[in-house]
């Protein structure tokens, strides 16, 4: 399609100068300095049919990487809920050999590659930005595969497992945060942070409508989260950077978080573990 823009462009061109050549001096067309304008005013016009596709290209490609951020965020949030749903279920019962299965930390991992640099390689800043957050991208990838390791290793203490469920529980809302620092320095004009909640509404919406039978949920588990998210009001980034200045919008959030994570230590349509938990016996007992 777009050689056949090109052809055209060109072929339209040539037809409205021959017909000004015509309508002017019989000699025109072969007049060496007319020539030459003519010559130019292809290239011209060659030149900014090529700016117009660099700069609509350039657009969509932003967009795209737009669209990339939105899912980050969803993803994230999606994060945290199921790290939150292990640490709940790991943790209720303490005297149990047992830990999360291991998809369950596979799956938090996210995807460097969706982060693309090159797109703003002109403008160094934005590409700076970028590539910060490619960085913090591989390093919460290389905190999942730790905590992983340590969950499966019964040597290893508990307070050392504990410290990797307070990292990537952190890590969601800190990326998310960092994240929206970079859209609004590519699209200052844009609220990112309305943005973020109505990704996060959405993907609970979506939630209570896939999981509408509250029969399956895990309320059990609903005293041990109250307990594990009591100061996150505090510390969280979702609360203490993204969404601090309108309280309402934090207890809603907060709801979310509560009905999500409730959701997530039940069972689903099939009534299977969403969070499956892994028990071994005690080798010394």
């Amino acid at each position: 399609m777009e050689n056949e823009e090109l052809t055209n462009l060109v072929d339209s061109l040539i037809h409205n100068t021959s017909y000004i050549v015509k309508n002017t001096t019989a000699d025109f067309v072969w007049d060496g300095v007319c020539f030459i304008g003519l010559l130019s005013l292809v290239l011209s016009a060659l030149t900014v049919y090529s700016i117009w596709k660099e700069f609509n290209n350039d657009r969509i490609d932003r967009e795209c990487q737009k669209l990339l951020f939105h899912d980050i965020i969803r993803h994230l949030y999606r994060n945290k809920i199921c790290t939150l749903a292990m640490r709940a279920k790991y943790c209720k019962e303490p005297s149990l050999r047992k830990y999360p299965s291991d998809e369950h930390y596979l799956k938090l991992k996210l995807l460097p590659s969706d982060i693309h640099t090159e797109q703003f390689y002109k403008d160094a800043k934005k590409f700076d930005c970028l590539h910060e957050i490619d960085l913090l991208l591989r390093n919460y990838n290389t905190e999942i595969e730790v905590a992983l390791n340590h969950m499966v290793n019964s040597t290893v203490p508990e307070e050392a497992k504990m410290r990797d469920f307070d990292t990537l529980d952190f890590k969601t809302g800190y990326l998310t945060h960092r994240i929206l620092g970079v859209m609004k320095e590519i699209w200052p004009n844009e609220d990112h942070r309305k943005k973020a909640m109505n990704i996060i509404s959405e993907s609970h919406s979506k939630n209570l409508e896939t999981q509408n039978n509250q029969t399956l949920w895990g309320w059990e588990f609903e005293d041990t989260l109250k307990s594990l998210r009591e100061n996150e009001i505090k510390n969280d980034f979702y609360f203490l950077k993204i969404f601090n200045e309108d309280e309402i919008e934090q207890q809603q959030l907060q709801e979310m978080l509560k009905l999500d994570t409730i959701i997530e230590c039940g069972k689903n349509q099939k009534k299977e573990e969403k969070i499956y938990i892994i028990k071994w016996e005690d080798a010394n007992a």
